[in-house]
């Protein structure tokens, strides 16, 4: 039986055309869209299809030299995308809370 390389969480740089700002990039495989599905895991992703889309999250290197994952994702096929170079253990956002003070009614 063939073993099943994982897709979700690598860490894989960006090498497309579409989004020229992250060529280079690492970035962290966060989901894929097929059809009318998202899908997260990799035993729902199975095999890659020509049709998916796969959406990424750059990943950002802070002062102290660690990566953590940006809250802003991109799309790509798959072949805009390098070969896995490890897997991404850090959380993974995909949605921004901001937090504004009361406004004052008087």
């Amino acid at each position: 039986m063939r073993e099943t390389i994982p897709l979700i969480r690598t860490v894989r740089r960006y090498q497309g055309r579409a989004h020229p700002w992250g060529i280079g990039f690492r970035v962290v495989v966060v989901q894929v869209h097929r059809n009318d599905r998202i899908l997260r895991d990799d035993a729902d992703v199975g095999a890659i299809l020509p049709s998916d889309i796969i959406e990424f999250a750059p990943l950002i290197v802070g002062p102290d030299g660690t990566e953590d994952a940006s809250w802003v994702w991109s799309d790509a096929r798959i072949s805009d995308l390098g070969e896995a170079e490890g897997l991404y253990e850090g959380p993974l956002y995909d949605k921004v809370q901001i937090t504004f003070p009361n406004p004052r009614l008087n």
